[in-house]
């Protein structure tokens, strides 16, 4: 591994170049600490190779706060302060096999999931949140039980009229969602309603498509115009270890 160090400060040069003599090769644990320089300087570049586990902890405006590859692209896996806070990087293909193995609920500093939260004394962590937006949920000893992907929402106008008699109770409306699978679940709101008695269930009737169905349950017309809006998320009762 030949390490290459930005020596001109009015650059946007990072501030170390790591370049392996193999791109299967990775460099682990990298800490880099008060390095500065402009927003400009990412802390480490990746000229070849993969980088895993850094941790920058520089100025939030004008430290070095990145790891990018040759073409200025986030790379690796990393934490950092930011100017919100913190920045943290994971890898899709590690989030997923973590997801999908044994350990994936495993307590300790070696779990491959961007944040991990559990208790002392136990052996196995309450919750993970990824990168990816994907949760993961658990109890005492147990393992993780649950798993939700990130929520998705779709929003569209939707002005529609229902009336007291059957034949008129009900409205629909099909809204496109590229990521929506049948299963997934989905909540709709519409903030026409107000105080009518209406009812709203929204499903996924197949790839990219969610029905939303409106039903008159009141003694009275309804006339609802505005906004509608549907959360979907893709939700699994994951094998418990007990």
């Amino acid at each position: 591994m030949h390490r290459l160090v930005a020596d001109d400060e009015l650059s946007d040069d990072a501030i170390i170049r790591f370049n392996a003599s193999s791109p299967s090769h990775s460099l682990d644990g990298v800490s880099i600490i008060g390095a500065s320089g402009g927003t400009g300087h990412p802390a480490v570049e990746m000229v070849q190779g993969t980088l895993g586990g850094a941790n920058f902890v520089n100025g939030h405006w004008y430290g070095a706060s990145d790891a990018v590859d040759t073409e200025g692209r986030v790379t690796g896996t990393y934490s950092s302060h930011s100017p919100g806070g913190f920045a943290f990087v994971g890898e899709a293909r590690a989030l997923q096999d973590v997801r999908a193995g044994e350990r994936n609920s495993e307590q300790g500093g070696h779990s491959a999931h961007t944040l991990l939260f559990g208790l002392s004394g136990e052996s196995t962590a309450r919750a993970a949140i990824d990168a990816d937006g994907t949760m993961s949920f658990g109890d005492h000893d147990r393992g993780f039980d649950s798993e939700f992907g990130r929520p998705r929402v779709v929003q569209s106008p939707w002005t529609f009229n229902l009336t007291a008699e059957a034949d008129g109770r009900t409205a629909s409306l099909t809204l496109p969602e590229k990521e929506a699978q049948l299963g997934d679940v989905c909540a709709a709101s519409h903030e026409g309603i107000g105080e009518a008695d209406v009812m709203l269930s929204a499903h996924v009737t197949g790839q990219g498509k969610i029905k939303v169905l409106a039903l008159n349950v009141g003694g009275d017309a309804v006339a609802v115009q505005g906004t509608l809006r549907v959360v979907v998320t893709r939700a699994k009762a994951l094998e418990s270890l007990d």
